[in-house]
Order: C-alpha cells, then sequence, then structure tokens
C-alpha cells in the first residue's frame, strides 16, 4: 500500500458538527492524495462513526487526555498530544494540521504543497 502524500491530522473534541461540515470540505479538495487522521480526545462513537463514512482515506484514533480538573470537572482537551498522536501514526510525508471547526477551501491542500513540492528541503 502506497503511502498517501499528506496526513491530515484533527485534533477532536466535542464539535461533531464542525468536524461533519471539516469532513464535507476535505471531500471537496482538488488534491485528493492524502489521509485524515481523527484524533478524539473523548472516544466519541459519534466521532468514529463520521470518519468512517468519510469518502476518502481516513483513521480514527484516540488520544484521551489524563484525568484531571477542568471545565466542568472533565478532563482537559491537549491538542498538542492529539495533533502529536496523529502525527507520528501517518506515513506521509507532508502533515499538516487543522482544527475540527475549521472549513477549507477546496484548493487548501493543492495551495499548501506547492513551496514543499518546487523545493524538497523546504520546512514549513
Amino acid at each position: 500500500m502506497t503511502a498517501p502524500a499528506i496526513g491530515v491530522v484533527v485534533a477532536c473534541f466535542e464539535r461533531l458538527g464542525g468536524l461533519e461540515v471539516l469532513v464535507a470540505a476535505l471531500a471537496k479538495q482538488t488534491f485528493t492524495d492524502f489521509e485524515l487522521l481523527a484524533v478524539d480526545q473523548i472516544g466519541a462513537p459519534a466521532v468514529e462513526a463520521v470518519v468512517a463514512a468519510a469518502p476518502f482515506a481516513a483513521r480514527y484514533l484516540t488520544e484521551i487526555p489524563p484525568a484531571g480538573p477542568g471545565p466542568g470537572g472533565r478532563r482537559p482537551s491537549n491538542a498538542s498530544r492529539a495533533r502529536n498522536a496523529g502525527a507520528v501514526v501517518t506515513d506521509a510525508p507532508i502533515v499538516v494540521f487543522t482544527d475540527d471547526d475549521c472549513i477549507p477551501e477546496s484548493d487548501w491542500l493543492e495551495n499548501l504543497i506547492v513551496p514543499l513540492r518546487d523545493d524538497a528541503g523546504t520546512i514549513a
């Protein structure tokens, strides 16, 4: 199996509606050689279902923060930890990050990789 060109890592934390909109926007990308790595910070079955229904390569991961005081007595989110968990799992040579409440334009990935294709030594 060939690795995708881009791994799109998303830290998910209680924004199911936003994730659904993000997945719909990713389905419209003009650059299609990517995989989504959705890292759920609460382990919600509904998030897993959205990822499983994506019309492109997508993986559901969990990275539940350690117990601790957070808003309303819940565990605090840890987006950095979730992003790192997704980044180490992908085999893609390019890893990009977005949030589960973002709506990327259809040419987001295509435009994002232009400088990386022009100069393989570029770090962005």
